[in-house]
């Protein structure tokens, strides 16, 4: 009888931490899930088409504090690898009860200058990560035409509507 007692209690709690851990891994907000006074996501993936019907995955990083129709200056960075950072629950978690900070992983893809108020554009490049087509070789004539097309539609940049670029 008190070793069931004891397996009842064991079972309950640990349904409650599993219950605590749930709670807190779903209202942590990750620094792109944020909104920025704009409206928007701070961290936006979409595709953008090039010339032969190929599609580019990029994120758009907004910075924190853009306000709705400001312009601001973009630096682009294109990769092979790690255009998007997954997050774990486990990160959430950690996260959640303040033993890591949300944008460390993102030192490396340049968060010091979104913070500087630029918005960064990641690239994964033609055949690599989410972009279709074919990688032939590295920076293949494909891969620099796709760079100069994504640099003009970063001038026009339809979507989101007020991301804005400072010419």
């Amino acid at each position: 009888m008190w070793s069931l007692r004891v397996a009842v209690g064991a079972l309950l709690l640990i349904a409650l931490l599993i219950v605590i851990v749930t709670f807190q891994v779903r209202r942590v907000r990750l620094p792109g899930e944020e909104i920025v006074p704009a409206g928007r996501h701070r961290n936006a993936a979409i595709y953008v088409p090039m010339r032969d019907g190929t599609q580019i995955a990029v994120d758009i990083w907004l910075p924190p504090d853009l306000a709705v129709g400001e312009r601001v200056p973009v630096l682009m960075c294109t990769t092979r690898y790690w255009r998007a950072v997954q997050y774990t629950w486990i990160f959430r978690l950690l996260v959640g009860l303040h033993l890591l900070d949300p944008e460390m992983s993102l030192y490396h893809q340049g968060i010091f200058f979104n913070r500087q108020h630029f918005a960064i554009i990641f690239v994964d490049a033609r055949g690599t990560g989410a972009s279709s087509g074919n990688r032939i070789t590295e920076y293949s004539p494909d891969e620099i035409a796709d760079l100069g097309e994504i640099a003009e539609w970063a001038l026009k940049c339809p979507v989101p509507s007020n991301f804005l670029i400072k010419a």
